[in-house]
C-alpha cells in the first residue's frame, strides 16, 4: 500500500512539475506596447514588429502602402529626396517627370 501511495505521489509531482514548467501557451499575454513578440502586436497601431519594439516600419515596402515617394529611414517613414507623384509636388519651373507604370517620379526641368 506504502509502494502504490509513493507511485500516486509521484506521478501528481511530476505532472505538477511539467505543468508549471511547460506552461500553456493560451495564458501568454501580449507584451505591453510599444513592445512586441510579432507585427500582430503592432498592427492596431499600423506599425512593424522590429526587433521586439512596434515601430513604423522596418522596411521600405512597408512605407510604401501609406503612400508613394516615402522610404523607411531610422524605422520611421520619411519622404524621398526630390520625389514627386504630380507636377504639384515639385518646385516652380520643374515637372514630375514619372516612368511608365510608376506611382511616383521625380522633380525635372521642363
Amino acid at each position: 500500500m506504502k509502494r502504490l501511495f509513493a507511485v500516486a505521489v509521484a506521478v501528481l509531482a511530476i505532472g505538477l512539475l511539467a505543468v508549471s514548467c511547460g506552461g500553456d501557451k493560451q495564458t501568454k499575454k501580449a507584451p505591453v506596447y510599444p513592445a512586441c513578440d510579432s507585427t500582430e502586436n503592432c498592427s492596431e497601431k499600423g506599425e512593424v514588429c522590429v526587433d521586439g519594439m512596434c515601430k513604423e516600419c522596418g522596411t521600405n515596402k512597408d512605407c510604401a502602402a501609406k503612400g508613394a515617394c516615402l522610404q523607411c529611414a531610422g524605422n520611421k517613414c520619411e519622404p524621398k529626396a526630390n520625389c514627386c507623384k504630380s507636377d504639384a509636388d515639385c518646385p516652380e519651373g520643374q515637372k514630375c517627370k514619372a516612368k511608365p507604370g510608376k506611382k511616383e517620379g521625380t522633380c525635372g526641368t521642363l
